[in-house]
Parts: C-alpha cells; structure tokens; sequence
C-alpha cells in the first residue's frame, strides 16, 4: 500500500522552514500564496524561480550592481523564466571532473571565487576551477541569453554559488522529510551520529539517501525495507535529478 503524506502543505504557518525574502517573493506571486511552503522550498517547479530572484537581487544591487555589470535579459526578467534544467546544468558542469568534497571544502572554494577585494584573473585560478568556470560561463550565456563577453568568470561564479545554496537547500529538507518518515514508521530508532554508531555496532548498515544528479540511492533494507524502497522511489520519481546532497545519517 502506498501512502501520499501530501508533507508539500507543511509549515504553512512559515514557523519552522528557514525562509527567506526570495521564498517570500515566490510564495507571495504564486497561485496559491501562504498554501504548499515546504512544496515550495524543495520542489522543482519553484527551484528556478527562487534562484532567478537572488540573481536580480544581485543585478539590482546599489550603489553598484554585484552581477552582469547591472545588465538583465528578457528571460531573466520573465516570471518564472528560470526552472530546476538550468541549476541541474550548473551543477553538472561544476561538478564535472571536480575532486570530491566536503561543504566547507566548496563554501571556501566559492568564499575565493567570489572575494571583491582582489581582481578575479585567470591566471589567479587553477586549471581545472577555470575549466569548471568557463563551462559554467558557456551555459549562463546559451540560457539567460547574453552574449559572448558579458559574462564574467565571476557571474560564473556567482550563478553556480547561488545555484548550488537553493539544490543544497531543497535536498537537505527533502531528506528531512524522509528521514521524519523512517522514524515514524519505525525503520530507525533515531537520527545523528549516535544513532549512526549504533547501527554499526549491531553490524547493521545505515540508513541513507544519497542523491547526486544519477539517482544512487543507498538503503539499509530491514525485514520489511522493501516497503520503505517502495517509498523512496515514488518519492524519488516525483522530484528533480538536479538535487545535490546526501543527508541521512551523519
């Protein structure tokens, strides 16, 4: 038997999900403002959207604009003109080749990238940052419709930023979602790296969802998993491949 949780009107109230100004605009345009938040917050449709507001958030900025030189285009100013295709671009191209790593490994990668206080050159990048760069560049050109020059390595750098914040986002409180779900039905006994050292102790596997752009799910199968599996698929087919994180149990 499968069970629709409908968890997409949670927090409606906007009392626990870390909202921000740019979830508020969103919320605020849609058809349904203050109905579907946490749907909101991880669900492809409204990724590009929200990703599209921090961007002119950064075109717009005073006294000086922060991205593109202050320039926009008709597809960034459309209403949803951006979706989840474009961030599931970035990412790829990214991540393509790119050595495997922690958070705090790439906030400080972006921390340099995006650091106004010394020019941002190519011969300051390594090789393989400025070939991750360059094809980030290629794709923000081809999809918000700039032409060749206008943009920098540093909008490069600043779309794939804010990119990477909203997938990041949308993956850790979906896998919230599911993890409040395997608790509840009891598949785990908790959560966190205490719960984590249990379960390798009684030689057991832990629960976790890993998803990476290619769908590698990895779950600890119980006496009845297969039911839990069944879950996690149907979940999995309802969303984006663009989502990028792994959590579960840390």
């Amino acid at each position: 038997m499968m069970v629709n949780t409908e968890w997409g009107a949670f927090d409606n109230a906007r009392e626990v999900l870390p909202t921000t100004p740019f979830d508020s605009k969103v919320d605020r345009e849609s058809i349904n403002p203050r109905f579907q938040a946490y749907e909101k917050f991880i669900s492809g449709m409204y990724l590009g959207e929200i990703t599209r507001n921090i961007l002119l958030a950064l075109v717009d900025a005073a006294p000086r604009p922060i991205l593109f030189n202050g320039k926009s285009t008709e597809r960034l100013n459309k209403h949803y003109g951006l979706d989840s295709e474009l961030l599931s671009l970035v990412e790829s191209a990214w991540r393509a080749d790119a050595p495997r790593e922690k958070d705090s490994d790439s906030d400080d990668e972006y921390a340099a990238l995006c650091d106004f206080s010394v020019p941002l050159v190519e011969e300051r990048i390594a090789p393989a940052t400025l070939r991750r760069l360059n094809r980030v560049r290629e794709i923000v050109q081809e999809h918000l419709g700039f032409a060749p020059g206008e943009v920098s390595l540093r909008d490069a750098a600043l779309v794939q930023w804010a990119a990477a914040l909203v997938v990041r986002r949308a993956a850790r409180l979906s896998a919230c979602g599911i993890a409040a779900v395997a608790l509840q039905m009891g598949y785990v006994t908790g959560l966190g790296k205490d719960a984590r050292a249990a379960a390798l102790s009684a030689e057991r596997k832990p629960f976790s969802i890993g998803i990476d752009g290619r769908w590698v799910l990895l779950i600890f199968v119980l006496v009845v998993g297969h039911r839990l599996a069944k879950l996690m698929h149907a979940w999995a087919a309802s969303r984006p491949g663009q989502l990028v994180s792994a959590l579960s149990w840390f």
